[in-house]
């Protein structure tokens, strides 16, 4: 109950229109944090779900071939992402199954 009060919403319903859903289903936050790595030219290299996981990460970059470690990186961006099924259709979509 504490995590819909924080805004996450059911992965997946029983019924849309009463908002059912089974009570084991994961439930989904409303924005998400990533961390891209980016590659010493620029591109960006990987992106992971979790600062522990961007520190530890030892990739080759799609674009330029080039290793790419936290130490060696450019940088590492801090991301936060709007989750899917959370923009301002998905708000009015329902609002009107609600209607």
């Amino acid at each position: 109950m504490e995590l819909l009060s924080l805004g996450f919403w059911p992965e997946s319903f029983i019924d849309r229109r009463t908002g059912l859903a089974s009570p084991d289903v994961a439930l989904v936050a409303p924005r998400q944090t990533r961390w891209v790595i980016v590659c010493s030219n620029g591109h960006a290299a990987y992106t992971a779900k979790s600062e522990a996981e961007a520190s530890q990460a030892a990739v080759a970059c799609p674009v330029c071939q080039v290793a790419v470690t936290p130490t060696t990186c450019l940088r590492i961006d801090k991301q936060v992402a709007r989750s899917k099924g959370f923009g301002a259709s998905a708000c009015a979509a329902s609002i009107a199954l609600l209607s």
